[in-house]
């Protein structure tokens, strides 16, 4: 069962769930970085906003630099509106996320730990991944190869979301800043094209992502007709799944127009390749 979502919270709440001292979170009210003006109480947003304000003042960011970029080009209300365009929403911990995916708590925490974000908490995002795991285990995926699959997928994602985001600063907002824009009007030009680029982006990841596995496809048919077949790494030899828990042989887990794992048939396979 999922917990209750709580939209607000205390001073002594947002510093539990942050791990911020109390002192330091007035300080940063105090400098308008969290809070509202007139409120008592926290937004679910503030509980972001103190930890992006963590990562800075772990690379050695001054609070002052912090509450001026702010100020003058909005830096954590833009990020936050990147990271969260329906509203920051309900977190979990790990045990509780694993308890509503119905996974092994070992496991969830291995395969939460290949996102490597440094986040304690999980998100939504998070426990679908943790339930699209579940159903690949249940159809008789192995373990052993879906940690490491997650940490292909996790270093591949990695390095492309790192090009996306330092080839967008540099040409794009460098270039609307040599434009002469500032301010709300360079936020607002900067958002609009980060609107129209990233569904090109998501396009061509998926294009290029077909285009390998086609290759990848190809090679595997090296791998029916050797007689010595290589082994997987780490020494982690295939095991036959459970009958009673397996995908059919004819089917497997395939991407669907939106990413999401789905079963597609040999013959519509075929078809897309």
């Amino acid at each position: 069962m999922e917990p209750d979502f709580v939209p607000t919270l205390s001073a002594a709440e947002l510093s539990s769930v942050t791990g911020e001292a109390i002192e330091h979170l007035h300080r940063l009210r105090s400098l308008t970085l969290i809070g509202s003006q007139g409120e008592d109480l926290f937004a679910r947003e503030d509980v972001e906003r103190v930890r992006l304000i963590q990562f800075l003042e772990r690379r050695q960011i001054p609070l002052e630099t912090i509450a001026r970029a702010e100020r003058e080009d909005e830096i954590l209300s833009s990020v936050l509106e990147f990271l969260f365009p329906d509203g920051v929403g309900p977190t979990y911990s790990l045990a509780q996320a694993a308890d509503i995916a119905g996974l092994d708590a070992e496991l969830a925490r291995r395969l939460r730990e290949t996102a490597s974000t440094g986040d304690n908490s999980v998100d939504k995002h998070d426990l679908r991944m943790l339930r699209e795991a579940k159903i690949a285990l249940d159809a008789g995926f192995p373990e052993a190869a879906l940690v490491q699959l997650a940490r292909v997928y996790a270093d591949a994602q990695s390095r492309v979301a790192e090009a996306e985001v330092h080839l967008f600063h540099f040409y794009v907002h460098e270039g609307l800043k040599a434009a002469g824009l500032s301010g709300r009007e360079l936020r607002h030009r900067r958002q609009q094209m980060r609107d129209q680029l990233l569904p090109v982006a998501e396009l061509l990841i998926r294009y290029f992502h077909r285009r390998a596995m086609v290759k990848a496809v190809r090679e595997d048919m090296m791998l029916h007709l050797s007689k010595d077949p290589p082994r997987p790494a780490h020494g982690d030899h295939p095991r036959p799944a459970s009958v009673g828990n397996r995908v059919p042989g004819h089917l497997e887990l395939h991407p669907d127009d939106r990413g999401h794992g789905r079963r597609r048939s040999r013959e519509d396979r075929g078809a897309s390749l």
